[in-house]
């Protein structure tokens, strides 16, 4: 499977969906005009502080998509950072739980837990309409 990088005028999506990665690069974390982000369905072993440093640096992100990673069980609590995020994918993946902070994305509208068998419960949500 390919990589797919997307680029237009005034948006980039990379999308690392199916790929066998082994690690993701902190170097990821200086595309800051980085729209979407898809790392689903693959292999790859991604922490909870990999996912910090990447984290700061995509204030722009609004789409991250991290489906069926087995590999992944926590989520940073500087998601917040992620102010202009609007969906966050996360069906079939490992998750116990949600950061706290995620109370704080405001523009937070798509959230998907389908299949989440270790999830155990979910912290205060954004106040504005999420659908599951």
């Amino acid at each position: 499977m390919a990589l797919m990088m997307q680029l237009s005028m005034n948006s980039m999506t990379l999308n690392l969906e199916g790929l066998r990665l082994k690690s993701l690069q902190k170097e990821l974390s200086q595309l800051g005009c980085l729209e979407e982000l898809k790392l689903s369905d693959s292999a790859i072993v991604i922490d909870k502080q990999q996912l910090h440093v990447i984290f700061d640096g995509l204030k722009s992100l609004q789409v991250l998509h991290l489906k069926g990673l087995s590999n992944m069980d926590e989520l940073p609590d500087n998601i917040a950072v992620l102010t202009n995020l609007r969906e966050l994918r996360l069906d079939g993946s490992s998750v116990k739980c949600l950061p706290a902070r995620i109370k704080n994305l405001e523009k937070l509208e798509i959230m998907f837990l389908d299949n989440c068998r270790e999830h155990k419960s979910l912290p205060e949500l954004p106040p504005n309409s999420i659908k599951f």
